[in-house]
């Protein structure tokens, strides 16, 4: 070997070398870094809430359930498989298979033992301690500084969580949520490193819901999933029509777009130019938010609408055709929110994830609020554009069937014809926004961000109303700091004017993963980009 040779292998070696320190210190640089660092640090404090998780840890045991989520019957631990009928996307299964399905999961008398991964637990809850362990330490003050008043409060709390599970669900829950943790269907590898998850939610006519799965390290499972609800959001694909020119018999074909049921190739109707040209969009993530999640080390699961994007049903034009089945006496409701619940028993009781936190744009940032109102394992909720108290809304803010709380002749974005007036939904006379804010908030180490838009295109632009914000928030941030175990609640409005999750969306979720603020920290009111809260301007 010439000497030439030598000094270029050597000149290779050195830049390896720089090479490798860069990527090391990118590595402890990175918000993902940051957020687990931070994790670490809360684990090995003493806050009373993550004392039992700790302990378990240390012993390798299984962590605490829920008591609000029953056994399934399916669990792998009793030999169950993942993939319980391995048929394409949508196939047709028998209806009174899912109605023996629904009947096997029907919770026991009240007070009832449950078995729950080998162990017998109440499904009645008796301490607000064991509802979840969260990202934060408790919210609020101890129990003998809150008083008797404070625990009754949490306990008619709790109470209205069940009744909002039995509203959404069926009264014949009683306050528990559906169990399944197993897809009726998966199709492995839609696309790279990317699976879907088919759960058939099928009763007199046939519905399914298709929920994509993009572990962060395909073949692996990480300790927190993130499930983000895509909302609202149509599939525009291509297709090839014939177009008449004016000097020639010719049809030559150019492309077109039109709304159809979601696949390669398609792109979502809220998507803009920049979207689609920045890397990682694509057909089965139409708000692009997977490897913005990815980087804090998330498996991510995406899901979408009834009769939208890939679970569009021809036919179908609008959600406003659930009213007659609600009044009919189904729960539609539970085609909205069950896919999010069995995914949720699908990420801890079968793949094993020890955290779940969720978000969502427009439509899928109302599901997320419920979601995390029902459902105590959802530890930390951003709801992106989703929602305002009912009282606040004004003529555009009047959105879907699912959202509305109150009467409507028409509902004002969507040209679908009421057969009758929209009475609102029986769920929100159990538990109107404030109420489901609340509980999506509280809890020993819960907290739920809503981000809104100061000029949003769609609908709850924040402009000109800051003080009705603020009020709401403040009301809820004193109730949830006056119950044992707290929890913590914030309103975001950052200087936006299109509808989707912004740059200034992300920074703000960045900064509350990375932070991870104390309840009632002053951290929470000085979030980059935030209009409502912050005193002096911030870096955005």
């Amino acid at each position: 070997m010439g000497c030439s040779q030598w000094r270029r292998c050597y000149r290779i070696m050195v830049v390896v070398a720089i090479a490798d320190a860069l990527a090391l210190y990118a590595f402890w640089t990175t918000p993902s870094t940051r957020f687990w660092s931070a994790w670490s640090y809360m684990e090995r404090s003493s806050w009373n809430s993550t004392v039992a998780v700790e302990e378990a840890l240390r012993a390798d045991t299984e962590l605490p359930r829920s008591p609000h989520v029953q056994a399934s019957p399916t669990d792998p631990s009793e030999g169950g498989s993942w993939v319980a009928n391995p048929e394409p996307l949508g196939a047709e299964q028998p209806e009174d298979s899912i109605e023996d399905v629904r009947k096997s999961q029907g919770p026991g008398a009240e007070g009832e033992e449950t078995v729950q991964g080998g162990a017998a637990q109440s499904s009645v809850q008796d301490s607000p301690g064991d509802e979840t362990t969260g990202l934060l330490p408790p919210a609020s003050a101890p129990a003998s500084e809150v008083g008797e008043e404070g625990a009754a409060e949490l306990q008619r709390l709790l109470g209205v969580r069940a009744a909002l599970i039995d509203a959404v669900f069926g009264a014949e829950r009683r306050g528990v949520l559906p169990a399944r943790s197993v897809p009726d269907a998966v199709k492995p590898t839609v696309a790279p490193g990317v699976d879907a998850l088919v759960w058939n939610m099928s009763t007199d006519f046939h519905i399914t819901s298709t929920v994509f799965y993009a572990p962060v390290r395909p073949g692996s499972v990480a300790d927190t999933a993130f499930l983000f609800h895509q909302g609202h959001h149509h599939c525009r694909c291509r297709v090839a029509v014939a177009v008449a020119e004016k000097k020639s018999k010719k049809k030559p074909k150019k492309e077109k777009f039109q709304v159809d049921t979601c696949r390669p190739g398609c792109v979502g109707s809220f998507h803009t130019e920049l979207q689609l040209r920045d890397p990682g969009y694509s057909w089965w993530d139409l708000d692009n938010v997977t490897r913005f999640l990815h980087s804090f080390g998330f498996d991510v699961f995406i899901l979408s609408m009834p009769l939208w994007g890939v679970n569009r049903i021809p036919g179908w034009s609008s959600h406003g055709a659930f009213l007659k089945r609600e009044a009919q006496g189904d729960y539609p409701l539970r085609y909205f929110l069950e896919p999010s619940v069995l995914t949720v028993n699908y990420a801890v009781e079968t793949l094993g994830t020890k955290r779940i936190l969720a978000g969502g744009l427009s439509g899928g940032g109302w599901a997320t609020t419920m979601l995390a109102a029902m459902d105590p394992r959802v530890d930390a909720s951003f709801n992106v554009g989703g929602s305002i108290p009912w009282h606040l809304r004004e003529r555009r803010d009047i959105s879907d069937f699912e959202s509305i709380c109150g009467l409507v002749k028409k509902y004002p974005q969507d040209a679908f014809v009421l057969p009758f007036p929209d009475p609102g939904r029986p769920a929100c006379r159990v538990c109107d926004y404030e109420c489901q804010y609340t509980l999506a908030g509280l809890g020993p180490g819960r907290f739920h961000v809503q981000l809104l838009h100061e000029h949003d295109s769609c609908c709850y632009a924040t402009a000109g109303r800051h003080g009705a914000f603020q009020t709401y928030e403040g009301a809820i941030r004193a109730r949830l700091a006056g119950l044992p175990g707290g929890g913590w609640f914030t309103v975001v409005a950052t200087n936006h004017s299109y509808h989707e999750v912004s740059l200034k969306d992300r920074h703000v979720i960045s900064t509350v993963l990375a932070r991870l603020p104390m309840p009632a920290s002053s951290e929470w009111d000085s979030l980059p980009c935030d209009l409502l809260n912050t005193s002096k301007k911030m870096a955005c």
